[in-house]
This record gives structure tokens, sequence and C-alpha cells, in this order.
């Protein structure tokens, strides 16, 4: 870099003593267009130090993310933190945006976001010595439909999505219907597979907890959790996030 640095005055030097900026580039074995960025940079910038390198890094950043932006993230992230079970991650602070109305960054805009101000932080459960620590853990599974779904000719389908919590063991059935005993079907064939859990958690979908017509029966997947020891869990209305394992799949 000293050498660059001798190469740039001797260009300037050989210039204010006259000579052309083809006979200059010719002694110093430099290109013409060369010779005329550091001429051009001594008359322009001066001063002591317009042979240094200038960094290349643009002047403006496209698609920055912008000040209100960042800090929506920043203050709806800190109310989430402030609410006790509430979940803190980009997905919950997306939803939390768009329920209040507002137009929300995506969930990589919002990751760097918290990565850039030190939100990120990830919880360890440390081993302390004299304590002994149970070998077990609670299994759940978490249930989503998705849907519905066009083939091309108006053929309908949906997905019926259920993952282990624990071992992330996935089930991905694609069926016709959502009726509750066509749930139950895939529910069976994914318990015979992979194991029954002590919780099977999901959303509100009609399927999942019966009819609107009798709300107080228990529908077919209520009564196959139960007959076979798994209690259901139903996630608060429009809150996804509480299933945020089976929704990002």
């Amino acid at each position: 870099m000293e050498d660059e640095i001798i190469l740039r005055k001797q260009a300037v030097e050989l210039y204010l003593s006259g000579f052309s900026i083809s006979d200059i580039a010719q002694k110093l074995a430099r290109s013409r267009q060369w010779v005329h960025k550091w001429i051009t940079r001594y008359r322009t910038k001066g001063g002591d130090d317009w042979y240094k390198s200038e960094s290349t890094l643009p002047k403006q950043v496209p698609n920055r993310t912008s000040t209100n932006q960042e800090d929506l993230v920043i203050n709806v992230r800190k109310t989430l933190s402030g609410q006790r079970y509430s979940q803190t991650g980009a997905l919950s602070i997306l939803y939390e945006i768009e329920r209040m109305g507002l137009k929300s960054p995506s969930i990589s805009t919002i990751n760097r976001i918290l990565k850039r101000n030190n939100l990120i932080h990830t919880s360890s459960i440390e081993q302390r010595k004299g304590i002994e620590y149970p070998s077990h853990f609670t299994l759940v599974q978490q249930m989503d439909l998705v849907g519905p779904r066009y083939l091309t000719g108006g053929v309908r389908f949906y997905f019926q999505n259920i993952i282990d919590i624990g071992n992330h063991h996935v089930g991905i059935y694609p069926i016709r219907d959502k009726r509750s005993i066509t749930i139950a079907r895939s529910i069976v064939r994914f318990w015979t597979t992979y194991g029954k859990p002590d919780y099977l958690q999901m959303d509100n979908e009609l399927a999942f907890r019966g009819s609107n017509r009798h709300p107080r029966s228990l529908g077919i997947v209520l009564r196959l959790a139960l007959s076979q020891g798994v209690t259901p869990i139903f996630i608060p209305p429009s809150e996804p996030w509480r299933n945020g394992v089976i929704e990002k799949l």
C-alpha cells in the first residue's frame, strides 16, 4: 500500500512539473484513467490526505429500513416482553403489528432489526450441581389445516399437517375435505406411525372442535384424543403464533 501512495504522489508531482497524462502513465506504468483519477482527486479534494483511498460503500443503502419501522418493531418487541406468557419472536411481532392495523416489515427484516439492536436472546436451562433434573419431558404435537387449494379443473383439497415438537417428525396429509372424520383418520395414521403425544395443540378450526350448532358437544377429533389419553389444547383465537412450530412449517 505504501508503494501505491508513493506512485499517486509522484503522478501529481509530474503533472505539476508539466508532464502530459500519457507521459505520466508511461513513466509510472499505470493507465491514463488511473492518472486522471488521482490528479482529479488532488485538484478537487486537496488537503493533506487526498492520496488516501476512500470507502467504496454506497452513500445511500437502497431499501434500508426506515427509522419509523425500526422504532415500531423495537417498541412492539418491548411491549410483548412485558406481557406475561407472550412470545417475542419475529413472527409474533409481525402478527402484533398487523393486529394494530399497520403494515409490518417482513420476517427477515424484523430479525435483522432485532439482531442490530441486540434484542435476540437465546434461553438455556443451566444444569446446577446437586439438583436432579427429570429424565422425561412432555410430549406435544401441533396440528394445522391449510387450504383450500385447487388443482387444474377445480378439484379442491386441503393439507392437514401434524408435527411432533420434540423430534420434529412431520405428517403432511392431502385430504379432499375437512370433515371431522377425515381429520380423525389422518390423526390415527400419524399416531400409528410416530406414537401418541400427551397433548395435541391446534387452533379453533370447526372440524377440530366439533359443531357450532351444538357447541357443548364433543366432536369426533376431541373424542378420539380423549379416548387415547391425549389432552387437546386450543390456542386463543386469532393468535396463530401460539402454534408457532406448525405455522412456520
